[in-house]
């Protein structure tokens, strides 16, 4: 299983392999975001529509209400 732990390393390897200098955030919930029924999103999703970052890393489920809001990327790593 994924935790945040290990999220934030693979995370930290693959900006250091594309030389990207960045700064890690983690959700404080571990949310990664879901509409709710006002129409306000939650977790990473509402910090990327936000803004308040650039590129989320995460075991996201791509969904309709996802995918009109943020581009996802083919899987970089998928559990076995």
């Amino acid at each position: 299983m994924l935790t945040p732990h290990s999220l934030n390393l693979r995370a930290k390897k693959t900006l250091f392999a594309l030389s990207y200098r960045s700064e890690l955030e983690v959700e404080p919930n571990n949310a990664f975001g879901s509409l709710g029924s006002n129409g306000t999103w939650t977790g990473m999703i509402a910090w990327l529509k936000n803004g308040v970052i650039e590129v989320a890393v995460g075991d996201f489920t791509m969904n309709t209400h996802r995918t009109k809001l943020v581009d996802f990327t083919v899987p970089i790593y998928e559990a076995t």
